[in-house]
């Protein structure tokens, strides 16, 4: 399609992102086993969107020079790609030390036993409402 057109790839990637973390947020807890089986069994099935990179193609480029130009474009795309995982694994980095304070802190220690009383409450809750229904 690309070369019909007049193109040659120099580049082709895809971004990978779990549903529920694009903008639609789309939640699967209520969808059935099947079809979510059926749409995760496919290799781009976490496929957000490809990223294809091309330059205008030339009968007469010889192919070396296709190479060379594609090398380095793929090495500039990696590069890029290489410096966002990086800063993205800083950010993580980062809130996971301020979950691990806020862990250690006095006041979430001292919150324990009302998280506690709370999280009994809800499963006593949901355990009511359950035998109910089936009444």
């Amino acid at each position: 399609m690309f070369r019909e057109a007049g193109y040659e790839i120099v580049f082709w990637d895809r971004v990978i992102l779990r549903p529920e973390d694009t903008e639609f947020h789309t939640v699967f807890d209520s969808y059935p086993y099947s079809l979510l089986s059926f749409f995760g069994s496919g290799s781009e099935a976490l496929t957000y969107q490809f990223v294809v990179k091309a330059i205008p193609y030339s009968v007469n480029k010889d192919y070396t020079e296709l190479q060379k130009e594609w090398g380095k474009a793929t090495l500039e795309e990696m590069r890029d790609r290489v410096a966002e995982k990086e800063k993205r694994i800083l950010e993580l980095e980062a809130k996971e030390k301020h979950l691990e304070a806020i862990l250690k802190s006095w006041s979430w220690r001292i919150t324990a036993p009302l998280r506690w009383l709370h999280q009994r409450r809800l499963r006593k809750k949901s355990t009511v409402g359950s035998t109910s229904a089936t009444l």
